[in-house]
């Protein structure tokens, strides 16, 4: 997860549209989007180190993190179809700063920005059922529901209006 987490952030950045919070110079929360433009390519990930995966994780959690990633590439493509949209791929708090409200806090304020620039629905999948509550809160609807088969794994697709 250490390597898919890099390459992640690596290509958000570079599309501009990653937000964080530092505190004493040290980055503890983040939020990274997909922009409706963007798309990113296989040479893409490799170079922001998809490459990094096998070494990581092996062979066989390569193959299962792929085919977990497919199928919840191919339950968000069923849900939103062309409709534009902010994809938020990553929302995440250093757990010594946890429970201070910078998670929703960051969510709130990075989304608004990204809705200046353009004004579309924000959508997201999540894997915890305790998240499902939270996103709730800060005005998302589950849209759908996907059973990784196979797998103890079950994605909430999840939709925030503009």
């Amino acid at each position: 997860m250490h390597a898919s987490a890099r390459m992640t952030s690596a290509l958000w950045t570079r599309a501009r549209s990653a937000f964080g919070y530092f505190e004493n110079g040290r980055l503890v929360a983040s939020a990274l989007y997909q922009k409706p433009e963007a798309h990113v390519s296989v040479l893409g990930a490799l170079r922001a180190g998809l490459w990094r995966l096998p070494l990581r994780a092996g062979p066989v959690g390569t193959r299962r993190i792929l085919y977990t990633f497919g199928v919840a590439d191919r339950f968000k493509a069923s849900l939103l179809g062309s409709e534009p949209h902010f994809y938020l791929d990553t929302l995440g708090v250093r757990a010594e700063s946890a429970r201070r409200g910078l998670g929703p806090r960051l969510l709130l304020e990075s989304v608004a920005e990204l809705r200046r620039e353009r004004p579309v629905p924000c959508f997201l999948l999540t894997h915890l059922p305790s998240n499902v509550a939270l996103y709730r809160r800060l005005g998302f609807e589950v849209i759908g529901e996907c059973p990784v088969p196979k797998t103890p794994i079950t994605f909430w697709g999840m939709r925030q209006a503009p």
